[in-house]
């Protein structure tokens, strides 16, 4: 195992050496590729490495306009948004048929900066699922709802690859429920943990405000009560790294009985799971922990709490002023950035979320040569026989583990920039004056094509990830090393 993580990270370094002629130029960082005027040698290597190389960059540093980070990998993110900024400006200088990925990213886009519009509709997009939430009469009326595309959940339901089998898609229950993701937010003492729980708190009366609910300041401490008594029980990332854990395969039956507090079976039915017999429960005493909590919680909190989710988890796709005081929470608290992003850059980031393998497909048709994906493959086949050979000659493997581990890494799969099948979007179409109902549609789509998973073999085609990414990644289930597009550039 420790051979294969090993060989992975030499091949991800190894293609990241690799720069492709439609981004080559002038040298940014000498002849060789490195900032030696970032240095500060003032600073004694043997005192602090780090700040030997990099000091005097860290003392100069500026933060992007919206952004709490800067560095290597944000200047290849403003880079690749100023590509994809081209690709838009011109698309929009031509007609497109609406079922197009062109004509509905243009669409998609536009709809976004349509502010005006988002204004006028404030809330209306999603009333009506505010007021079914509102008029639920039972808990099993709220797990129905949880069942629909836009509704937050507690305890998410999808479907995935089987780690067991990972030739088929199963039926998966995990945690959720968090806003704040982490258990630790809501349990830890100190900083900075107290200081965002005030926060949180108060971004949440606010959220309540503006839905327009009464007693927002109770309704708040609710909300807060009741994550609080989920993340008593949420699995810790550490906990989460144990697969063998991570992993109980159940009965339906069984899984109904071990869990009960949540109304499953209405869940399943509702999203279309009826035929299904066995489920995988990941964290699963966490999954138990939180249907108990929903079973034990008041209608009313729960009503609050859904209502909270569905406006905070959707602030983006309704009104500037809503998408605002969402971001002055998650951006600003949680994040630290001083202030928003240009409206434009936040669309990009907008399509990328819900709409980012079409986008993604465009920009690797234009960005990434065949010439920069002959070599990256090339130097993967490097990486591949320099390891094949160390396992051949290193002295310590008998000829069993040798045997193995050459097995291993012949099995390792690889590709580079963007895939070679993408899914067909063309069934829908979009509104320039909807964006939240060109989000309803995206994910309608979603969950049918989620469900169709159950019935077909392992999407071998299928990435994780968008070609526009300035990223690569290692995927388990697929045994396979995927090197995206868009971190073909200077200067990895």
């Amino acid at each position: 195992m420790k051979t294969s993580v090993l060989f992975r990270n030499a091949m991800l370094i190894a293609v990241a050496c690799v720069a492709g002629p439609a981004w080559a130029g002038e040298p940014e960082l000498g002849e060789w590729g490195v900032d030696l005027s970032a240095m500060d040698r003032t600073v004694d290597p043997g005192d602090d490495f780090f700040r030997h190389v990099s000091g005097t960059w860290l003392k100069n540093a500026e933060y992007p306009k919206g952004l709490p980070v800067t560095g290597a990998f944000v200047d290849v993110l403003l880079g690749t948004e100023t590509q994809l900024k081209q690709i838009v400006a011109d698309l929009r200088k031509e007609k497109h048929e609406p079922s197009s990925i062109e004509g509905q990213i243009v669409t998609l886009y536009d709809s976004y900066l349509n502010e005006q519009r988002r204004s006028e509709l404030g809330l209306a997009p999603i009333r009506a699922d505010l007021d079914a939430i509102m008029a639920a009469g039972t808990h099993s009326d709220l797990a129905r709802l949880m069942s629909k595309d836009i509704y937050p959940t507690v305890g998410r339901i999808s479907v995935v690859l089987d780690d067991a089998n990972p030739e088929h898609y199963r039926v998966t229950v995990d945690q959720s429920g968090l806003v704040l993701g982490e258990r630790e937010f809501y349990l830890n003492s100190g900083e900075p943990y107290a200081s965002i729980r005030k926060a949180y708190l108060a971004h949440i009366e606010r959220m309540v405000g503006l839905i327009g609910l009464d007693n927002a300041a109770q309704r708040a401490e609710d909300i807060f009560a009741f994550e609080t008594a989920v993340a008593a029980g949420y699995w810790s990332g550490a906990q989460r790294r144990d697969p063998v854990r991570m992993y109980h395969n159940m009965k339906v039956d069984e899984f109904l009985a071990y869990a009960p507090g949540m109304d499953w079976k209405a869940r399943f039915r509702e999203i279309g799971y009826n035929g299904v017999e066995e489920v995988v429960v990941n964290a699963d005493s966490a999954v138990q922990h939180l249907a108990k909590t929903f079973g034990a919680t008041s209608l009313d909190t729960l009503k609050s709490y859904m209502a909270f989710r569905l406006v905070n988890g959707n602030a983006q796709f309704l009104s500037p002023e809503i998408e605002k005081a969402e971001w002055e929470f998650s951006g600003g608290v949680l994040q630290g950035a001083k202030q928003q992003r240009a409206i434009e850059e936040r669309a990009f980031g907008l399509i990328g979320l819900v709409y980012g393998e079409p986008l993604g497909k465009l920009y690797a048709e234009r960005y990434l040569t065949p010439q920069t994906k002959s070599e990256v493959e090339k130097m993967i086949g490097f990486v591949r026989a320099a390891f094949h050979e160390k396992f051949q000659k290193n002295p310590w493997m008998d000829d069993a583990t040798r045997a193995e581990a050459i097995e291993k890494l012949e099995k390792l799969n690889s590709e580079v920039g963007m895939p070679t099948r993408f899914h067909d979007y063309s069934s829908m179409t979009f509104a320039s004056d909807d964006l939240f109902g060109n989000l309803r549609k995206i994910a309608e789509w979603q969950a049918k094509d989620s469900a169709k998973r159950l019935h077909e073999p392992h999407r071998t085609w299928e990435w994780y990830r968008n070609p526009q990414e300035v990223n690569a990644y290692f995927a388990p289930s697929d045994n396979e090393i995927i090197v995206l597009s868009a971190i073909l550039q200077p200067p990895f």
